[in-house]
């Protein structure tokens, strides 16, 4: 999808997991504006490692603004769930 490529984008993986070659996903639940402000998120599955659900909050404050919500889509926010990996591997 649009958001998540444009995640994809600002997704840093952060050093120290690199580097104990360590893995992880976990799974958001963001609302934005129409002009693209987030306006409220929050983790509904943990990965269960700290530095991934920090880096986490990185990426969302990296990324922000969002892409405006497309015309066809009425009301002024809008609710995601959003899957976010973080592998060594590349897909």
């Amino acid at each position: 999808t649009l958001l998540q490529a444009h995640l994809a984008k600002h997704l840093r993986y952060p050093p120290s997991a690199k580097a104990q070659r360590r893995q992880g996903a976990l799974v958001v639940r963001m609302v934005l504006g129409r002009h693209g402000n987030l306006v409220s998120w929050r983790i509904v599955s943990s990965s269960g490692q700290t530095v991934f659900d920090r880096e986490t909050e990185a990426l969302l404050e990296r990324a922000s603004p969002f892409p405006p919500l497309p015309s066809a889509v009425s009301g002024e926010t809008v609710g995601f769930i959003v899957p976010v990996r973080y592998s060594l591997r590349k897909n």
